[in-house]
């Protein structure tokens, strides 16, 4: 089972961030999509001669559901998307919509790409986003229709001026707007500055607006981010949001994790570790360990994933009592009551039932997380380690995840592999079992992939080795 489907469960954080954000909708006449082929669609908008929006989706994407709730279906933004586009929707993992995923190199969900009649890319974004942003979006994608610049040429261009600032300023934002990187012009656009260049309301905005409003950061080793780390109390200043450096160098950490354990890149990792022991512990938000845990999953080596795993899982997840889940628990909602009575959130749209169902989330936040990073080790381990004593112990990660939360079906479905790599075969059908009863009947691909590992469980097939 892949780790998409493996961890559909994220959708019980997503759904925090899709009840914070729910109204209660009337009827409304939003974005209409187009029900035919992806060739029907192709042919009508060349007929009339009309760009094309096109939604890339998935049906476990937390974001993408609250947009499709929440946005589309509003009046003022259906106005907008109507009379400009040729509107259409795919699942990224189904039919046409795969290809179409691997063509457009989507990665991340939602993928919001615009095209030009003939279905050549205009202009490209990701993520949810409130509707007066989402139109703003569509508008910069009408701009780039008269701009009959390729980005070819631009590239092309690229080569012989690398020392034009101006060039570069102009190329980058076109990147930007493509939804390409842009790490390595923006580089060679600092390195035409002076260092007290590099610190201005001016470079601020840059970062801001190419980097951490679209959520993104730099390699800990680039210039960009060296800027940042070493001018944090500048840039706190100079950003609209003085939380925004650290934001940064957060996700530049991250960023480059993910490309040290895809590339394993030791030298990099190294950076990586450098670069997180030098931040304010209390921003983080990660523990070390947990560092070390992904960038050794991500390079196969599971044999040094497990003592980080071991002491992360037992020395911050199974030793937190359930006396202090209540208290965090507790001010969680406190929290989320305190940004109500500020007017932080708007709770306007949202009817009685939706708020009681939003302060349950807050009552179970804590549990829930522990329960799906317990989970997830778990699940991790049964993939990648053989032996018994690693197994036993990642069986009491998921036992505990399966106490906290016992009607996840995919918690079920990691418990029953766990025991049926140590041999106990009955004992884990008897939990696929289980599995199935909780699982989904109307998500397809996760009760087939249930029914197939019972199936093979019964057979005496190896399940870790068809993940």
């Amino acid at each position: 089972m892949n780790e998409i489907l493996k961890h559909s469960i994220m959708k019980k954080q997503l759904l925090i961030i899709c009840l914070l954000s729910f109204s209660v909708l009337g009827f409304s006449q939003g974005i209409e999509f187009e029900h035919g082929t992806w060739k029907e669609v192709l042919a009508k908008a060349q007929k009339l001669n009309k760009p094309i929006f096109l939604d890339v989706y998935t049906t476990w994407c937390g974001p993408c559901k609250m947009m499709n709730t929440e946005i589309f279906p509003l009046k003022e933004v259906g106005k907008v998307y109507n009379a400009n586009f040729i509107c259409y929707k795919v699942n990224a993992e189904e039919g046409s919509g795969i290809q179409i995923a691997k063509k457009f190199k989507v990665s991340a969900y939602p993928t919001y790409l615009y095209l030009k009649p003939e279905g050549t890319l205009l202009f490209r974004a990701i993520g949810s986003m409130n509707a007066k942003m989402f139109i703003v979006q569509s508008e910069t994608a009408l701009a780039e229709i008269t701009d009959n610049k390729s980005i070819d040429s631009w590239n092309k261009e690229y080569i012989n001026k690398k020392k034009d600032p101006t060039f570069l300023l102009a190329y980058i934002n076109k990147l930007s707007k493509q939804d390409m990187p842009i790490d390595t012009v923006f580089d060679k656009y600092l390195q035409l500055l002076s260092e007290k260049e590099r610190c201005t309301p001016a470079v601020a905005k840059m970062y801001e607006d190419w980097f951490i409003k679209k959520r993104r950061s730099t390699l800990v080793t680039s210039i960009g981010y060296i800027n940042i780390k070493e001018h944090t109390d500048e840039f706190e200043k100079l950003f609209e949001n003085k939380d925004y450096a650290n934001t940064f160098l957060i996700n530049g950490i991250t960023k480059s994790l993910a490309e040290a354990g895809r590339t394993k890149n030791e030298q990099l990792f190294q950076e990586v570790i450098f670069n997180y022991d030098s931040l304010p512990k209390k921003i983080t938000g990660l523990f070390k360990d947990q560092l070390y845990m992904t960038y050794f999953r991500l390079t196969g080596e599971m044999g040094k994933y497990m003592p980080y795993a071991i002491r992360y899982a037992n020395e911050h997840l199974m030793s937190i009592t359930k006396e202090e889940i209540v208290q965090m628990n507790n001010a969680n909602l406190q929290t989320y009551e305190d940004q109500i009575k500020s007017g932080d959130i708007d709770t306007t749209k949202n009817d009685a039932a939706k708020m009681a169902s939003i302060r349950t989330v807050f009552k179970n936040l804590e549990q829930d997380r522990i329960s799906f990073s317990l989970n997830q080790i778990a699940w991790n381990v049964f993939l990648g380690v053989s032996d018994t004593t690693s197994l036993k112990i990642a069986l009491q990660w998921s036992g505990r995840a399966l106490e906290y939360s016992p009607e996840i079906s995919t918690y079920h479905d990691t418990y029953a592999n766990l025991l049926y790599k140590l041999g106990k075969k009955e004992q884990a059908i008897t939990k696929e079992k289980e599995a199935l009863r909780y699982a989904d009947k109307n998500k397809r691909e996760e009760y087939t992939y249930f029914e197939k590992t019972l199936q093979d469980m019964i057979a005496g097939k190896k399940t870790w080795e068809k993940q």
